[in-house]
């Protein structure tokens, strides 16, 4: 013991200084009194309290394990404040022994403990070696933990960012799925879902989210109008196909052109020659217009039109009259479908050109 003195004018104080060696004997015995007077469970609670002050807390419990070797509910505790102060590689032996309790809570509770330490230190990991191996781990204790659902769905924010981290698509597809239900309109997570949902062959969902990302990703839509109509079409869903198709149309000439295609498919051959047609009269390169062209009079003859192909070729014969790639479908054409008049009157032409 040691005084220290303090004289000011008559009066006369003293202050008591504990020393160290005083402050350990004090601590070992107000452990002991706790042991021997105090119930275990109210020692429990008190030590886990947020106010407890962890160094003394741990010196409490390893006093209590030397007692109580066999209590792993003890161990459990100790491994908890050592994680929070900072002495991860005792709170990692410790758990490490606990995550094979035969009691199922503890356990439990030792692989979420485990995960937490693990995930802690892992970026702190200088080798990309050592790192791959702890990530393996992790791995396996994220699995364990899903499967046995011992995540809180509180922390749905926590549990999904894990999912990805860890690249376990089944559990990252569940809690995507969970947070859309809070945020149904968050084009972030539809993309997520929608390809989760594709992954996983989830045909139903699939086509809810994409018709959700068409309606509020506006920044991407025309991306996502187009996946979301190779999808209807794939599906054989085609009256929801042709809906989208022809709604976004008028947008570009990629819409325009798609929706010619899709009637050539369906065998609305009329239809389809119509706007291939269109596109002939809207491109400005000649091959470009003479493509189109020969799809729409591919696509009345494809529906047995011969008769209207035959009309649409003599009316726009004079445009290709120099063209002998033209001249020749043209002839064959007129002749094909009896169209004797109009063969006469284009060699006609034809010869005339030559002698010019």
């Amino acid at each position: 013991m040691s005084y220290v003195d303090n004289n000011k004018e008559d009066e006369f104080e003293e202050v008591y200084v504990v020393t160290y060696k005083e402050l350990i004997f004090i601590a070992i015995v107000f452990s002991v009194i706790l042991i021997v007077l105090y119930p275990k469970d109210l020692i429990k609670q008190e030590i886990r309290s947020e106010n407890s002050n962890y160094d003394l807390s741990m010196l409490y419990l390893k006093d209590l394990i030397e007692h109580s070797p066999n209590d792993e509910s003890l161990k459990l505790i100790l491994a908890e404040q050592s994680l929070r102060s900072g002495k991860k590689e005792q709170s990692l032996e410790l758990l490490n022994k606990l995550i094979f309790s035969k009691n199922i809570k503890r356990r439990n509770k030792a692989l979420l403990l485990s995960y937490e330490l693990r995930k802690s230190r892992y970026f702190d990991i200088e080798t990309e070696f050592k790192q791959e191996k702890e990530r393996k781990i992790l791995k396996e204790l994220f699995k364990q933990i899903y499967s046995k659902k011992l995540y809180d769905e509180k922390d749905l924010d926590k549990w999904y960012n894990e999912a990805v981290f860890n690249q376990h698509y089944e559990a990252m597809y569940y809690f995507v799925k969970k947070k859309l239900q809070k945020e149904p309109t968050n084009v972030k997570l539809l993309d997520m879902a929608y390809f989760l949902a594709t992954k996983f062959k989830d045909k139903k969902n699939a086509a809810k989210y994409i018709e959700l990302l068409v309606k509020y990703d506006t920044k991407n839509q025309d991306k996502w109008a187009t996946a979301y109509f190779y999808y209807l079409v794939n599906a054989k869903q085609y009256k929801k196909a042709q809906k989208i198709v022809e709604k976004f149309s008028n947008l570009s000439k990629d819409w325009t052109l798609r929706l010619a295609d899709f009637y050539t498919m369906r065998k609305l051959y009329k239809k389809s020659s119509k706007i291939y047609l269109q596109l002939f009269n809207e491109a400005k390169k000649y091959d470009e217009k003479k493509k189109y062209f020969f799809k729409a009079l591919g696509a009345l003859q494809a529906g047995g039109y011969l008769k209207k192909s035959a009309n649409l070729a003599h009316k726009y014969e004079d445009y290709y009259i120099k063209d002998v790639e033209v001249r020749k479908f043209l002839l064959k054409l007129y002749l094909q479908t009896d169209s004797l008049d109009y063969a006469v009157g284009l060699s006609k032409k034809i010869l005339k050109s030559m002698f010019k």
